[in-house]
């Protein structure tokens, strides 16, 4: 998840894992997911489960989807290596105790920015 005080240039770089892993603030981060970076590697589907505040996720404001190598590239008798990948992500956010819609304020928010990308 890209943090606000990140610029586009940082969070890319740390995405794209250019950004040592011992960098502060990285591994303080990670205290948060269930599953962590060590879990990105592993198979086709990748799932992890962040536990935070409310005060604490709203200190982000983006996250990232990215390709790892899969098996194509370790099977290249496939020859699938030029098919298209799709990407699908899911986010689901609860707040146990508090009755509060936030499906109808954050759909709103994703359908603007959807509209946006679709009209650039």
């Amino acid at each position: 998840m890209k943090k606000r005080s990140d610029t586009k240039e940082q969070f890319k770089r740390r995405v794209s894992g250019q950004q040592e892993k011992d960098t502060p603030g990285v591994q303080q981060e990670g205290a948060y997911w269930l599953l962590g970076s060590n879990a990105t590697q592993a198979g086709s589907l990748h799932c992890d489960l962040w536990r935070g505040r409310a005060i604490d996720l709203a200190l982000h404001d983006a996250i990232g989807v990215y390709p790892v190598t899969g098996w194509w590239k370790t099977h290249p008798g496939q020859k699938r290596f030029n098919d298209k990948g799709r990407y699908a992500l899911v986010v689901s956010i609860s707040a146990p105790g508090h009755n509060v819609d936030m499906h109808a304020e954050i759909s709103a928010i994703v359908a603007a920015k959807i509209a946006s990308m679709v009209t650039s």
